[in-house]
């Protein structure tokens, strides 16, 4: 199901755009006047797309409680040989639970990995098979395809379905939306993003994050990057001393990790 605002704002572009037709072929109206609700609407659709935390398409958590304070870490793109055991072995340190967002085709290469991140009791997420940048552009049908493999990849080896799914970029799409809210999923996004792929340094990165959180934020990072087990370790020092507590994802939201069996 699309979202209500979606369905709005395209209806009111539809509907102005035959008026400022009818005038164009009654009045003589400029072109450029008859035409221009759908290039609004064009950037409309490519903002929304672009921006996780519009939930222009569909229902997106980006954010816990912000009257908590609270964080919930997240990775994508795992898993990964080397850098994911790397972020378990941090986390585990210092006795924090986070969220992976596995894409599927890693998973074969690497079960041991994601089967230890279950394990050690953190979340595994749906961060779809191929995470191409053309995924938004994949028809509903393919996008169902892909969180179904992926879904039966995590669940062949921990025996659970993901009940989470990131979208690959945070790029979404109504292709995405139906796909996801088709097949039950919570989509999930953040309130903060770390920007761990760029080439920024550990030091700067972590200045990034720490200068965001404020209550009930959901961070972004990625354990594909050898320089983000540094920035973690920095992130869960200063919420050890400044008393922000760090929950599990399924805890802040108040909604299940999992598929429910019947």
């Amino acid at each position: 199901m699309l979202s209500l605002g979606f369905k709005f704002y395209r209806a009111f572009f539809l509907v102005l755009t035959g008026l400022l037709l009818a005038l164009h072929f009654y009045t003589g109206l400029a072109w450029i006047w008859a035409v221009l609700p759908l290039f609004l609407f064009g950037g409309m659709i490519a903002w929304g797309s672009s921006n996780i935390s519009s939930q222009f398409f569909m229902k997106i958590y980006c954010k816990g409680d912000a009257s908590k304070k609270q964080i919930a870490l997240t990775f994508d793109d795992g898993p990964h040989a080397e850098v994911t055991p790397l972020i378990l072995e941090t986390l585990k340190k210092y006795g924090v639970k986070a969220t992976f967002f596995v894409i599927g085709k890693n998973i074969p290469e690497n079960p041991r990995v994601l089967d230890r991140i279950h394990s050690e009791g953190h979340l595994i997420g749906n961060h779809s098979f191929s995470h191409v940048n053309t995924f938004a552009f994949k028809s509903v049908k393919v996008v169902k395809n892909e969180l179904k493999h992926t879904n039966l990849l995590v669940a062949g080896i921990t025996g659970k379905e993901p009940a989470f799914f990131r979208p690959p970029f945070g790029v979404t799409s109504p292709r995405i939306a139906q796909a996801a809210n088709k097949l039950g999923f919570k989509t999930i996004g953040w309130s903060i993003r770390s920007l761990d792929t760029t080439s920024d340094s550990a030091e700067k990165i972590t200045e990034r994050v720490l200068s965001q959180i404020k209550g009930g934020e959901i961070i972004l990072l990625h354990d594909t990057f050898l320089k983000t087990r540094e920035v973690l370790e920095n992130i869960l020092i200063y919420c050890q001393n400044q008393n922000v507590e760090i929950v599990p994802l399924d805890k802040m939201l108040a909604e299940k990790a999992y598929v429910k069996k019947n």
